[in-house]
């Protein structure tokens, strides 16, 4: 299991994330992503609604924050030791052949948000 905790600036309104990992989440039953949207659905078990709903509400120039910490843990989790199949589904989602690990979870982090402004934005109703 994944565990987040958000904090939020209330002077910038930006969103800083810190993952802990919980030993459980790498446990016998787990299977690593081949592809992209693979390794989004398994993030968006993972996140609680709040953690989903702050993700969708950031800025797209401001995800390169999670970079340390969102992608750290796709890096280490779904990427190492070797993961050639998410690897190129990032690259040919990109058109990048030679994309790095560390560019690929930058991939999913951004399709991860693409897929929550969808789903997790929150509106004003007047």
């Amino acid at each position: 299991m994944l565990t987040g905790v958000f904090l939020l600036s209330s002077s910038r309104d930006q969103l800083f994330a810190s993952l802990i990992l919980n030993k459980s989440y790498s446990s016998k039953g787990f299977q690593r992503p081949e592809t992209v949207d693979e390794a989004v659905d398994q993030l968006k078990k993972e996140l609680d609604l709040a953690q989903k709903t702050k993700i969708a509400q950031m800025a797209e120039d401001i995800l390169i924050r999670l970079h340390m910490t969102v992608g750290l843990f796709i890096r280490n989790q779904f990427f190492y030791p070797h993961n050639d199949n998410l690897l190129e589904s990032c690259q040919d989602l990109t058109g990048d052949k030679h994309l790095h690990i560390d560019q690929a979870s930058s991939v999913i982090i951004m399709e991860l948000w693409k897929k929550l402004q969808k789903t997790h934005r929150l509106k004003v109703i007047k």
